[in-house]
């Protein structure tokens, strides 16, 4: 086996994303042929609610369907193409389409996307993103957004006028939205917070997927 894709693998057990199995017996598995993903809470510590009702390791987790977590607690998650990491204290609205694919209304949340063109939503602003991976965090008095990887359509609601259409390859383009007419957007240089490569491989491996970036080639807690 490749070395750099067998130190890639033993991360993401290290995370815990599969740490019921052994490490040799987690790496087959990973690196056999496209395997059904498994849908719906695969991880969780602490108080973790769908739609009100306390949530499990296992449950499912459907379109429409509002995922809140308590404090000091988080979840990870996996909705047909599509794997999440969702931090304390956040709420997640997910819709029925692509136009209104999902709603972060407060807290922390990193997401990895299959195909196709999806709207995604904070109180500040709306994204549309193609080919993404990306790190919200959604505060009061402004949200801070990454798109660690992919396209993006960025329209800031105070200002609609100053929207933005970029691509990212690592991280390279972070900002803050703000709900203010006066400064909508404000870039965040290097500013990369609490997100990281080893999270986005994770999740991109509980979908049978690869980075677009070789991780291996960044230095440990290094994004330039």
């Amino acid at each position: 086996m490749d070395i750099k894709k067998r130190k890639s693998l033993e991360k993401i057990i290290n995370l815990g994303a599969i740490s019921a199995l052994s490490p040799l017996f987690a790496i087959q598995s990973v690196l056999a042929s496209q395997a059904a993903v498994i849908q719906g809470i695969r991880t969780l510590q602490g108080q973790v609610w769908i739609n009100g009702r306390l949530a499990k390791v296992g449950d499912l987790v459907r379109r429409t369907d509002r995922i809140t977590t308590g404090k000091h607690a988080h979840v990870v998650y996996v909705i047909g193409e599509e794997a999440y990491l969702q931090r304390d204290q956040s709420e997640v609205l997910f819709g029925e389409d692509a136009q209104q694919f999902f709603r972060v209304i407060t807290g922390k949340l990193l997401a990895v996307f299959g195909r196709g063109e999806k709207t995604l939503h904070t109180p500040v602003a709306t994204m549309g993103i193609r080919g993404t991976g990306c790190y919200f965090e959604v505060e009061p008095e402004r949200t801070y957004f990454c798109l660690c990887y992919g396209w993006t359509h960025l329209q800031p609601t105070a200002n609609p006028q100053q929207a933005m259409r970029y691509t990212s390859f690592h991280h390279d383009r972070p900002v803050y939205i703000y709900p203010r007419e006066q400064q909508p957007i404000e870039p965040v240089p290097g500013g990369v917070y609490n997100h990281t490569d080893d999270e986005l491989l994770m999740l991109e491996a509980l979908q049978y997927r690869s980075l677009p970036f070789d991780i291996n080639s960044y230095s440990e807690g290094s994004y330039y």
